[in-house]
């Protein structure tokens, strides 16, 4: 377990130096985590890195390197304490990213990213409090979608999930909206 106060070594290992750079900026913007971030754009600069200083977090894109063998990297001496966390900037198979500790998107605001990262960590959130109150990163993308008129079946396909586990996430989303029809999302929605 980590205390608040620490120093998290997290590698960013992504081909795009516009993706990698961005992440490493909004990384240093992480109000309740301390991060040193070191961006690797290439299999052999990740390989230095693990030779050469210890990383707590490695995030890094499905695609880096043509395919990142995930498991391989797991399995290996190098890699093991290391949580692995999947940079997704494109679609991404379901199957692919179960393989990894969890999954960022481009599309995850500071809180999210935060969150995933305190949690791999162990970190203990300051405030509970708001975390009953906040639809999670699934819940507000399903609302969102919602909002766009989407069938169950659309948000499904869109965001990779089952039609079940979207039917299943509208009853909380409909919980925390305080009411009972698809349509009536979009009052709040303008909130996420």
């Amino acid at each position: 377990m980590i205390k608040n106060n620490e120093v998290i070594r997290i590698a960013i290992a992504e081909s795009s130096v516009i993706i990698r750079s961005g992440l490493s900026v909004a990384l240093k913007r992480l109000p309740s985590l301390k991060v040193q971030s070191v961006e690797l754009g290439s299999i052999e600069a990740l390989n230095d890195c693990l030779r050469s200083q210890p990383i707590d977090i490695l995030i890094v894109s499905p695609n880096f390197g043509n395919y990142f063998d995930v498991l391989r990297f797991k399995e290996s001496p190098i890699g093991k304490g290391i949580s692995v966390i999947a940079l997704v900037s494109t679609f991404i198979d379901a199957s692919v990213l179960s393989k990894y500790d969890d999954s960022i998107s481009v599309y995850d605001d500071l809180e999210v990213i935060s969150n995933k990262i305190s949690r791999l960590q162990n970190i203990e959130s300051d405030d509970d409090s708001d975390s009953q109150e906040a639809l999670s990163q699934r819940e507000k993308e399903i609302v969102v979608c919602v909002v766009k008129g989407m069938t169950n079946k659309e948000i499904a396909e869109q965001l990779h999930y089952t039609e079940k586990n979207v039917q299943a996430f509208l009853p909380y989303t409909k919980g925390e909206y305080g009411r009972e029809s698809k349509s009536s999302y979009s009052i709040r929605s303008k909130e996420y």
